[in-house]
């Protein structure tokens, strides 16, 4: 190959990948959007029993999902739940309910994220994740044999459950390549350093990240310490209201969105409160 046109081909490939690194989520954002992925998440926490007859109360809002499953683990607190709705696989994380999902959560230190070189990432939210991600994969797995005309599989997860979740995303958009795969956090504390997150955002860009106003629990872990914690895109922030939003910088941590909040307007009940849906069933 001549060397002009090996240079033509440098540039494109390099153009490519600037492209890409700018394209968009393939799902547009919408506040309707939104409260129906937060009502589907809140499932999450209702009654097992209920859940698997789909009689609980956020059930009521979802009336023709079918195939409910309840996944979890005692040892770790981890509950995902898997059902089918409007041709859609729903796999979606509760967040911390007990004592134990907080030690978890404060265990700051990073593991390597496999496969990914110099990828860094949250202990107790990984642990968490592979507690249960044999039988996450089986449930989906059993839930499109079901539903041969579902083409889409949606993955939410709510606080503790919403790093728990991306940690399912990866997994997902791995295991199952034809499919396409979308995914909305609300109120997720970073999970990975920016290494992890570059990946993330590689090989996965249908993701929105809703954060709530003044919400602590997405500037947690803090992200200027030794272990370097970097957010996923995309964040969407309400800063005032349940209907203004702003779709923030590709970039995982816009110093124009949350990360402008002051920590001492921090505030918890934000966190149970996302587009006007108070948590938890």
């Amino acid at each position: 190959m001549k060397p002009a046109s090996l240079l033509l081909l440098l540039i494109f490939a390099y153009v490519s990948i600037l492209v890409r690194g700018n394209e968009p989520p393939q799902n547009p954002y919408s506040s309707q959007y939104g409260i129906d992925n937060v009502l589907m998440n809140y499932v999450a926490y209702c009654d097992a029993e209920q859940i698997i007859d789909w009689s609980c109360y956020r059930c009521q809002n979802f009336p023709h999902a079918t195939n409910a499953k309840v996944i979890q683990n005692n040892e770790t607190s981890t509950r995902g739940i898997i059902t089918t709705y409007n041709n859609t696989v729903y796999v979606a994380f509760r967040g911390s309910v007990s004592t134990t999902d907080w030690i978890e959560n404060f265990e700051f230190f990073h593991v390597d994220y496999p496969n990914v070189t110099d990828a860094k990432v949250h202990y107790g939210f990984y642990h968490s994740w592979l507690s249960v991600s044999e039988e996450i994969y089986a449930g989906i797995v059993d839930s499109l044999k079901q539903c041969p005309d579902c083409n889409k599989i949606t993955v939410l997860g709510h606080s503790y459950g919403a790093a728990v979740s991306t940690f399912c995303t990866v997994s997902v958009v791995n295991w199952f390549p034809n499919i396409n795969v979308y995914s909305m956090t609300i109120g997720s504390p970073r999970v990975g350093n920016d290494v992890f997150a570059q990946y993330y955002n590689s090989i996965h860009r249908n993701n929105w990240r809703i954060v709530n106003q003044q919400d602590p629990v997405p500037h947690l872990p803090p992200e200027y310490t030794i272990y370097e914690y970097h957010h996923v895109p995309n964040e969407v922030w309400y800063p005032n209201n349940v209907t203004t939003y702003r779709i923030c910088n590709d970039s995982g941590e816009d110093k124009s969105c949350s990360d402008s909040v002051d920590p001492l307007k921090y505030n918890t009940s934000d966190h149970l409160d996302y587009l006007g849906q108070r948590c938890c069933c």
